[in-house]
């Protein structure tokens, strides 16, 4: 099974504070605006890895009910990717105010589960920002406990240094 990471812009600067703006303050028109900037490369992933599922990381149900929507989801709506939903068993605290990664690791232990069935499937994993990639890697626990897919594919709008060093 080979895993293979894409993210189109590094989390800093003007992407950090677009993405800030639409996750913190529901501006949906900006998930409008980064729909049409992902829209090509997306598609372009998933008809290039032949990707048989797509699944949007889950937010907390906390901020699902701040916000009025899942922004990953709502991007997905706005392109017109279907997706499978995985679920988020309970609520974590944000993971952008643990800045140690063991902090985050044992804030997102077994939060995902999956209902559907990954194994031999082509899965792609969304998000929008990846920090340290803690959480791209419970996903993938939760889709493995599945079954095993074929390959797991990660796609982000943005990611940090961090986690691009690291995995790259």
């Amino acid at each position: 099974m080979r895993k293979n990471i894409y993210y189109l812009f590094e989390y800093k600067n003007d992407i950090r504070n677009l993405i800030i703006d639409y996750k913190l303050n529901g501006r949906k028109e900006i998930g409008v605006f980064i729909s049409r900037i992902i829209e090509e490369d997306l598609k372009k992933i998933i008809r290039e890895n032949k990707i048989d599922i797509v699944v949007p990381v889950p937010a907390s149900r906390e901020k699902v009910l701040e916000r009025g929507f899942n922004q990953v989801e709502f991007i997905l709506d706005e392109i017109g990717i279907d997706y499978k939903k995985a679920v988020r068993e309970k609520d974590t605290l944000p993971m952008h105010r643990l800045s140690e990664k063991n902090l985050r690791k044992i804030n997102i232990k077994s939060v995902f589960r999956c209902d559907f069935l990954a194994e031999n499937k082509n899965i792609l994993i969304i998000d929008d920002i990846i920090t340290t990639g803690t959480t791209v890697e419970e996903m993938i626990k939760a889709l493995e406990n599945t079954g095993k897919p074929k390959n797991i594919f990660i796609f982000s709008i943005s990611a940090t240094p961090t986690f691009y060093k690291k995995y790259l």
